[in-house]
This record gives C-alpha cells, structure tokens and sequence, in this order.
C-alpha cells in the first residue's frame, strides 16, 4: 500500500516537473485524435473548425493554457499547421487536436488546405 502510494506521489511530481519546464517550441503535450476562446484569459480554450476558418481566431491564455481544436463530422479535411512541424496536427477531416502552452509568446498557425485559413495562441 505505501509502496503503491510512494509511486503515486513520485508519478505526480514528475508530472509537475515536466509541465513546469518550458520547451523551445513553447508547448508540450501535443496529443491529436479521431471550453471556447473569447478575449479573456483562460486556461482552456477549444478551438472549431468550422465554415473553412477557426472560431474563435485568436485565443488568449495564460501560461500552462491548453488549446483543443475540433474538426466537425464532415468530409472536409484541415490541419492546424505553426511553423514548427512538431507541433502540427494532422491532415484529418474529423478528430482533434490538443497543445499545451508554457511559454509567453503569440504563436500563429493555418490550415495548409485553405487559404485564408489563419490563427494565432497569445500566451500571456
């Protein structure tokens, strides 16, 4: 039982460790599979893509924010493209995609498929 516990506690610290670093990407835990964005400051935003555009277009977070985009259930394919390929999504027509970001900065992105297609995070 303590044994089960002491690993517990060491998962979750090396979690918070790791969450806590930033990266020169700015973002950790890119997670792509099959809260909504306003100008506040939050720690959640989604993301939709919908009618060829991203709503809301720009999204504003604090630092340790997570972005979900969401592709609706149509046959219409996109992806979230930034400027470091590591970070991207996918080429999908459903699904989603999720980034979390731990350095301040505006990081822009696009739909590679679509012009006129364009987004950015500011982390705050």
């Amino acid at each position: 039982m303590l044994r089960r516990l002491a690993w517990g506690i060491a998962i979750a610290c090396a979690v918070a460790l790791v969450l806590s670093c930033g990266t020169g990407s700015g973002l950790i835990g890119i997670n792509t599979s099959g809260g909504g964005g306003n100008d506040t400051t939050s720690l959640a935003v989604t993301v939709h893509i919908q009618n060829f555009a991203f709503n809301p277009t720009v999204v504003n977070l604090t630092r340790g924010g997570v972005v979900t985009w969401v592709w609706p259930t149509d046959t219409v394919l996109h992806n979230v493209t930034f400027s470091d390929p590591a970070i991207s999504s996918p080429t999908q027509a459903v699904g989603t995609h999720t980034a979390v970001f731990t350095d301040p900065g505006t990081f822009s992105y696009r739909c590679t498929l679509h012009s006129g297609m364009n987004g950015s995070v500011v982390v705050h």
